[in-house]
């Protein structure tokens, strides 16, 4: 997978978001979101949750420019933005806008049937996917193990509003430069508070954005690596774990053997110092730092079946162990729990 350009699209998409507050800003930011789609949709796709996220903006922005002509452009990038349901039932939502705007524009009563069709489609959808965000949101206040799963995109009274605009049809020029900043999309100004993925390549840890991205994107690349292993470090560190594709999440009791991992794939230039107060903290002693050490290659061993000198080896001439070239290891990792030593 191209990194470079999953940095891109992201810095793209956290422009154009930015860009659209500004009163007068739809027109600035367009020519970034159509970059940012471009390049999510170019051979080889970028995995999910990329092109949903910059065909929804993209659509959005296309909304507001109340022109007949883009609707059915607004279509086809609603369905692409819905197509797997990554993005939750907020896109579904404003779909329905779209649809019902290109039922008024037409004048084709076969069409129109077909389009009412849809239209109930997408709205039980929708339906269904907010039903499932209330439970979640029950379930997190009588405690579960796991975060729910959110929106991952901004809600609430303005949002209603926007999307009366787009049903209505009417000039979105009152709204521009209303809304406050995008925190939550990708979360570029909020690193502590972000999420970011680990991989053989350390370009893959310069991206921040939600929960849910995070772990889409994980299981989107787990599906293309069957044979990687993959890892968990969030909010609460005790909730540490290891997983296969396709297998169940098994709590790692020593969150420090994940936290080197994460370490060593997060950066390669670590020296020994650094390193250590990382995983152990700097009153940690050299004996625990081994003793992490050797329990991760020993954990590794077990999740790859090869042998410990195969997974994690230490460098002989600076004493920091280093990760095998060959493995495929990909970890979801929160900002804060990570930027916090034990």
């Amino acid at each position: 997978m191209d990194e470079h350009r999953r940095q891109e699209v992201a810095q793209l998409l956290k422009q154009g978001t930015n860009s659209k507050l500004l009163r007068g800003g739809t027109e600035i930011a367009l020519p970034k979101i159509k970059e940012a789609y471009r390049l999510a949709i170019a051979t080889p796709t970028l995995p999910p949750p990329w092109p949903q996220l910059a065909a929804y903006r993209l659509a959005h922005l296309l909304l507001r420019s109340n022109a007949n002509s883009e609707l059915q452009r607004v279509n086809e990038l609603f369905q692409e933005a819905t197509s797997d349901n990554c993005l939750g039932p907020v896109p579904q939502i404003y779909y329905l806008a779209a649809l019902q705007r290109i039922k008024i524009a037409s004048d084709n009563q076969e069409e129109c049937r077909k389009i009412d069709g849809q239209i109930q489609e997408v709205f039980q959808k929708a339906y269904r996917g907010v039903r499932q965000l209330l439970a979640n949101q029950r379930r997190d206040e009588e405690g579960t193990e796991e975060p729910p799963e959110r929106s991952l995109l901004q809600e609430g009274r303005l949002n209603l509003l926007e999307l009366a605009t787009y049903f209505l049809g009417l000039t979105y020029e009152p709204l521009e430069g209303v809304g406050g900043p995008y925190g939550d999309l990708l979360l570029g100004d909020q690193q502590d508070d972000g999420w970011f993925l680990v991989g053989p390549d350390p370009t893959i840890a310069t991206v921040r954005y939600p929960r849910q991205l995070a772990f889409i994107e994980l299981e989107a690349r787990s599906q293309a690596s069957p044979d990687a292993v993959l890892f968990r470090l969030p909010e609460d560190p005790e909730r540490a774990a290891w997983k296969k594709p396709g297998a169940e999440w098994q709590p790692e009791r020593n969150k420090r053997n994940i936290r080197l991992i994460a370490c060593l794939l997060e950066r390669r230039n670590w020296n020994k110092l650094s390193l250590h107060n990382m995983v152990v903290g700097e009153e940690g002693v050299d004996s625990l730092f081994r003793q992490v050490i050797s329990r991760t290659r020993k954990e590794l061993q077990r999740l790859t079946h090869k042998p410990g000198t195969k997974t994690l080896r230490n460098d002989s001439s600076t004493h920091i162990p280093r990760l095998a070239p060959d493995l495929k290891i990909f970890g979801v990792v929160h900002a804060r729990t990570y930027n916090t030593p034990p």
